[in-house]
């Protein structure tokens, strides 16, 4: 089982080449899951543009049988409240950690909060586990990650790459945009490989 973590696109218009770009390489991946960790968008009330577009890319993955696991981040508390994207979208909207499931996969996520949402988690995972939050680094605990019991936890907020020194595989996958007002050193998508339990960055 293969899925695509993401995150921090920030959305602001209705076009995105990263977005484009995103889409095509889980479907060329044949995905069964895009992992989006935080901040879709760049604001709480994106445009009905905004919105409309991403429905639309969220289309082609569903048209692929591809799920779509969004949190939100710090720029859009408030953006998704209400929002459905499509039917194969799965929004975390609470500040606590919650369960999604699909077929063979369980996806634990909580969207942004100040503090430690992974403090006394433990999953039940008798399948794949996945970890989605929006959280600073100094906000977890290395001890509370590798006692989660997860196979992944994708992690959003931090605009580079960044590997979380833990057990458990543990990234922050840093944002795809080239136009961000933060400097980024190279973007990346990840690429998780349940069954070969095999992690890899893809240029994007």
């Amino acid at each position: 089982m293969i899925l695509i973590h993401t995150s921090d696109l920030h959305l602001k218009n209705p076009q995105s080449e990263e977005l484009d770009r995103i889409v095509k390489e889980t479907i060329k991946r044949d995905a069964k899951a895009l992992l989006i960790a935080g901040d879709l968008f760049d604001s709480n009330n994106p445009s009905k543009e905004t919105i409309s577009y991403v429905k639309k890319k969220f289309k082609k993955l569903k048209d692929k049988k591809i799920f779509v696991f969004v949190i939100m981040g710090d720029s859009e508390e408030k953006a998704l409240r209400f929002k459905s994207l499509g039917r194969n979208v799965k929004i975390f909207r609470s500040k606590k950690i919650k369960i999604k499931k699909i077929k063979g996969l369980k996806v634990y996520g909580a969207s942004y909060s100040k503090g430690n949402p992974l403090k006394k988690f433990i999953s039940n995972n008798t399948s794949y586990s996945i970890g989605m939050l929006h959280v600073r680094l100094e906000d977890l605990k290395v001890e509370e990650i590798n006692n989660s019991n997860l196979d992944y936890l994708a992690l959003g907020h931090y605009h580079d790459l960044t590997k979380v020194k833990s057990k458990i595989p543990c990234y922050y996958s840093g944002s795809p945009v080239k136009k961000l007002k933060y400097k980024i050193s190279q973007r990346y998508i990840m690429q998780i490989d349940l069954d070969k339990k095999k992690i890899k960055k893809i240029k994007i």
